[in-house]
């Protein structure tokens, strides 16, 4: 009964998918996986699994880019930087004289607050056709261009089942020599595991393949980690969690207390700096941290033909994964982004250009 209604989920998803043949080598394809728990831990009792087995990341492995982890490390800086801030008092003058090390600024001094590399009315080239920007491979998909949210929806109205992660990526069309492997995990987090953690690959032999080397892990109650960590016999040997990479923070964007109007904030008496850098800005935890640790890790190692339109389950009686691909152009959704910001600016001048009434 359970299998009957996921495959329904499948069937659902299968729909939506163009009848198109997948390309040759030089073509682009979208990658989406859906990983999703059993609610019944009872499920598959019957059955024997190792108790330890051997888990590894096929090799070479590529972790994907997530945009938004860049805005998150951008977010926890700045707030750790201000609350840093506020542990010292803000003086009652702005400013100090020459005898402790600052001096005020004159009213008559006017500060250069002009964008520096800009100017004004530069003469536009004689062809100023953008080029078109082709995006990046192996980046995270923001939810909107995924396809399977419909499916994810079911499995969370679902009595029986429990949506753990939607990964989305695209990448181009590995070739027989250049397959690589990309890591997904989802589910509860504890320490540095997942609850569900493993890689998906797709590669090309005869026809495009699709590998799932996944497993479920089985936690057990909280112990401590970091420096009072201890192992015991029946620990499971994870592989360490390969998270996505993280783009470049940009720190000249960030808004921390390093600007004129805040530096009083920051000295002593005597004009020496309180704190000098991002070095600072991390918090010493007070307490033991403890996280859980994996006592079980069950495991899917399943390989799935890919044919044209197709939707992939990969079964266990525990936890699972659809997987759908798709061809995906690049070009034409570069032109496609291009046009919608070419008719924004044509629209936003069009108002700019309107008469007051």
């Amino acid at each position: 009964m359970l299998r009957k209604a996921l495959l329904t989920v499948v069937a659902a998803a299968s729909s939506l998918l163009p009848v198109s043949a997948l390309g040759e080598s030089d073509d682009w394809i979208q990658v989406e996986v859906l990983l999703f728990k059993h609610l019944d831990e009872n499920a598959g009792n019957g059955e024997k699994w190792p108790e330890h087995p051997t888990l590894t990341y096929p090799q070479p492995l590529r972790r994907l880019t997530d945009p938004q982890a860049a805005e998150r490390e951008r977010k926890k800086i700045e707030d750790a930087a201000w609350a840093k801030l506020a542990m010292y008092p803000i003086p009652v003058a702005a400013n100090f004289d020459d005898n402790n090390g600052l001096e005020t600024i004159p009213d008559d001094v006017q500060q250069d607050t002009s964008v520096q590399g800009v100017q004004a009315d530069e003469p536009a080239d004689e062809d100023d056709t953008p080029d078109l920007e082709l995006e990046a491979p192996f980046v995270v998909l923001d939810s909107a261009d995924l396809e399977l949210n419909d499916a994810f929806q079911r499995l969370r109205w679902s009595k029986n089942y429990q949506p753990s992660a939607l990964i989305g990526w695209r990448q181009p069309m590995p070739g027989r020599k250049n397959t690589v492997s990309v890591p997904v995990f989802g589910g509860e987090r504890s320490d540095n595991h997942a609850e569900i953690e493993g890689s998906i690959t797709i590669r090309k032999s005869a026809y495009m393949h699709a590998s799932a080397n996944l497993w479920l892990n089985i936690f057990g109650p909280p112990r401590p980690t970091g420096p009072y960590a201890f192992k015991l016999e029946s620990d499971i040997a994870l592989p360490d969690l390969p998270e996505p990479l993280t783009p470049e923070v940009d720190v000249d964007t960030l808004l921390l207390p390093y600007n004129a109007t805040d530096l009083a904030t920051r000295l002593n008496s005597d004009g020496s700096s309180r704190w000098t850098g991002l070095e600072e800005v991390s918090v010493t935890a007070s307490r033991i941290p403890y996280a859980a640790a994996p006592t079980q890790s069950l495991t899917l190692e399943e390989d799935r033909r890919l044919g044209a339109g197709d939707v992939h389950y990969f079964d266990h009686p525990r936890f699972g994964a659809i997987l759908k691909v798709t061809p995906f152009d690049p070009v034409k959704a570069a032109q496609a982004r291009l046009e919608q910001e070419t008719e924004t600016e044509a629209g936003a001048d069009a108002e700019l250009a309107r008469p007051e009434t």
